[in-house]
């Protein structure tokens, strides 16, 4: 099993979303998305630092880098920092996601 690299807790979803790269936009699924970044199947090879948004529906756009590529999936890390990511998802689909990291809020 590989180590695990990331700074923050990755949850595994199945949404659909719009990838955009220069004036070109490919509809794509994340897989698993973070407060860092997300693993995005877009049936295409882009290269590593290649400067990419990933538009969520009801969500936002956010910006980020190419930061691996294997097979149609890419490693995008995301330039928005947590603060923003908790602003764009909400505190209820955060806990429900599994990203909020606060303890305090998962117990009732």
């Amino acid at each position: 099993m590989s180590e695990e690299h990331r700074d923050t807790p990755r949850r595994a979803v199945l949404w659909s979303g719009q990838l955009k790269f220069g004036d070109h936009s490919f509809d794509c699924q994340i897989w698993n998305i973070s407060f860092g970044g997300a693993k995005v199947n877009v049936g295409l090879p882009f290269a590593k630092g290649t400067e990419v948004s990933l538009t969520l529906e009801g969500k936002g756009t956010f910006t980020g880098k190419v930061m691996w590529q294997s097979d149609q999936n890419i490693g995008i890390q995301f330039d928005e920092g947590e603060e923003v990511m908790r602003d764009a998802f909400g505190e209820d689909a955060l806990v429900t996601l599994g990203l909020d990291t606060n303890e305090l809020t998962h117990k009732k």
